[in-house]
This record gives C-alpha cells, sequence and structure tokens, in this order.
C-alpha cells in the first residue's frame, strides 16, 4: 500500500494492486481530455477508482451541495450513459473525511459485461470531489469493500 496526495489535500491510501492511471489510460476510459482527475486501477481485480475535482467560486460554492451535485451528475449520466445500458439502482448518503457525501448507484454494460459503478461527491471547502467506482457485476461484492476501504482512508486538509 501506498500514500497518494491529490488535488488541494485530499489524500488517499492506494491498496496493493493498484497502479496510478496514466493520462493516456484516463482518457482510454472516459474518452475526453479533462486534466481535473486521477485514477487507480487493479487489472487482477477488474476494479477501477477514478477522482475527479472541481473548484468553485465562493458563491456558487456556498450554493451548492453534495446532494444537488450528485443529483446532477446522475442526470448527466444517465443521459450519457443510456446506449451503455444504464440503469440507477438507488441514490447514496455517506460520509468521507467527516464530511457528508452524496452519490448514486447505477448498472451499465461495458465491453459486453455487466457493471456497477457508484459516482460519490464530497464537498471540502470550494473544492467538490466526486468519486467513480467501476467493477464487473460478478466481482462487486469484494471490490466493494475495497472501494469501501480507500473511501475510508481519505483525509482532507
Amino acid at each position: 500500500m501506498s500514500d497518494a496526495t491529490i488535488y488541494g489535500g485530499l489524500s488517499l491510501t492506494i491498496p496493493e494492486g493498484f497502479h496510478v492511471m496514466d493520462g493516456a489510460e484516463l482518457k482510454r476510459a472516459y474518452m475526453d481530455d479533462n486534466k481535473d482527475r486521477w485514477g487507480i486501477a487493479d487489472k487482477d481485480r477488474h476494479i477501477m477508482v477514478a477522482v475527479f475535482w472541481h473548484e468553485s467560486g465562493a458563491l456558487v460554492s456556498a450554493l451548492g451541495d453534495s446532494k444537488s451535485v450528485a443529483r446532477s451528475n446522475e442526470k448527466r449520466i444517465s443521459r450519457g450513459l443510456k446506449a451503455h445500458g444504464y440503469s440507477l439502482e438507488r441514490f447514496l448518503e455517506t460520509e468521507i473525511a467527516g464530511n457528508k457525501a452524496h452519490g448514486f448507484r447505477h448498472a451499465l454494460r461495458i465491453q459486453d459485461e455487466d457493471s456497477v459503478s457508484e459516482v460519490i461527491s464530497v464537498k471540502n471547502g470550494r473544492v467538490c470531489y466526486t468519486f467513480y467506482y467501476y467493477s464487473p457485476k460478478t466481482l462487486d461484492e469484494d471490490n466493494h469493500r475495497v472501494f469501501e476501504s480507500i473511501l475510508d482512508s481519505v483525509k482532507l486538509s
């Protein structure tokens, strides 16, 4: 295991077996040029976890909470993944590093395989971090425990 500092004071522990994805891997996974993200993957467990961040101005940051970010993300992602069998399973509320976090869980098909994903947002000051978890459905039980351990390791300064 090793530790990583992502952006603006977010740090987490990278479990054994994971590698930090480079820019080319992230571009292939998300098919865009977004530079405000970081990710790890474990090819043997077929799991990927990414962290996106967005820093808002003071007014926008004060108005939006992680619940509204989660609802907005769900609408955007459901439209974008319609062709991939997107199906909302449920909305989530949890805690990350002592802060209230909100998100949702959904099913989709990735490369002809039934998969699951969770998208969870947490705010820290003017920065909103969004965690993305992907796993084949058949491996979700074990992989989700790994994802939870990553979230439990998060520190925000």
